[in-house]
């Protein structure tokens, strides 16, 4: 779980999850040390904007061991659009260009998005997930279907795509699903 405020859900609202500013620092010094307690070696981060700086944050979890896992935002399809070669281009930019302005010895691997497999993503409605009342047929007559249909495999070739970009970049690379 990221460090953030207790009783606070960390990706509604601002900052939106990214608690790893010095502006949090009590917040992540405290946790930290209670991961570090219970023989955590590794912090799987929810969402790491590119537009603050987290080197007080990174430099801690590096001074006491642990590894960090970042956060590459997606978002849904309309937000991160991967229809065609430049659409993947440019969200493959976006990747490197995180990666290389993170740079940091703690972080060593990064997530492509975070489910994008859930139909309320609208990247595809696999039809597993059509009785979930994210996904259900509310949301494909709302936004019109999914942008790889029901094709589990067509997103996936995208994430790899990404993925090798953030291999190229000397970085770990997977995605969580659904």
């Amino acid at each position: 779980t990221d460090p953030h405020q207790v009783g606070h859900d960390p990706g509604y609202a601002e900052p939106r999850g990214d608690y790893f500013t010095s502006t949090y620092r009590a917040i992540f010094e405290r946790d930290i040390e209670l991961m570090v307690q219970m023989g955590a070696n590794t912090i799987r981060l929810y969402t790491f904007k590119r537009s603050r700086r987290h080197a007080d944050f990174l430099d801690l979890a590096y001074e006491r061991r642990l590894v960090v896992v970042g956060a590459f935002e997606m978002g849904s399809a309309s937000q991160t659009p991967l229809n065609s070669t430049l659409e993947v281009e440019k969200a493959k930019m976006r990747l490197r260009e995180q990666i290389r302005a993170s740079w940091h010895p703690a972080l060593v691997m990064w997530l492509v998005g975070n489910e994008l497999n859930g139909g309320w993503h609208l990247f595809v409605c696999d039809p597993v997930y059509a009785n979930d009342h994210h996904a259900g047929s509310s949301v494909v007559q709302k936004y019109g279907g999914c942008m790889f249909g029901d094709n589990p495999y067509a997103l996936g070739e995208r994430i790899d795509q990404l993925c090798a970009t953030a291999n190229e970049e000397g970085m770990l690379c997977s995605t969580p699903l659904a």
